[in-house]
């Protein structure tokens, strides 16, 4: 099973918000610096800005796991948390551990977001992520959707 990933033609029917749609740009986003061979994100460089990143499904266990690495990571800005059904709630209302984020879950990937880290139910991320990449936004799929790499394997 080791390889090039490769997705089903036809992915399984969504089961999450296929309909999720990035914020309009309020203001041109300030560019990320990425350094030669690719972004490293082992720490903070003095004078490259950190990366900016949402989370889809931030109040499942996975998202919240999510949040609280980014969240203390210095090479990382959350400009965005997305939840089911909680739009305007406090991310502490569903995941007591990140209080102290501050975060509040946002209908909307936020357009300034480099990198979208995607915890989501079994199809659902298939369901999203062309609409996320056409942006030429990274992807990062915690859940089940892209593991596979024989389309025989996804149940019909």
């Amino acid at each position: 099973m080791h390889g090039t990933l490769t997705h089903p033609t036809k992915p399984p029917e969504p089961i999450f918000a296929p309909e999720l749609r990035f914020a309009p740009p309020t203001a041109p986003a300030a560019p990320v610096r990425v350094p030669a061979g690719g972004p490293t994100l082992r720490a903070a460089e003095p004078g490259v800005a950190p990366i900016p990143v949402a989370v889809v499904g931030a109040t499942g266990y996975a998202g919240g796991e999510a949040v609280r690495l980014l969240a203390r990571h210095p090479g990382v800005r959350i400009v965005g948390i997305v939840g089911r059904d909680a739009h305007g709630e406090a991310l502490a209302e569903r995941q007591a551990h990140l209080a102290g984020a501050g975060l509040t879950l946002e209908p909307e990937i936020p357009s300034e977001a480099a990198a979208v880290f995607l915890a989501l139910p079994h199809s659902a991320a298939a369901a999203i992520v062309p609409s996320i990449v056409e942006r030429g936004t990274a992807v990062v799929d915690l859940g089940p959707d892209f593991r596979l790499h024989d389309p025989a394997d996804y149940p019909t």
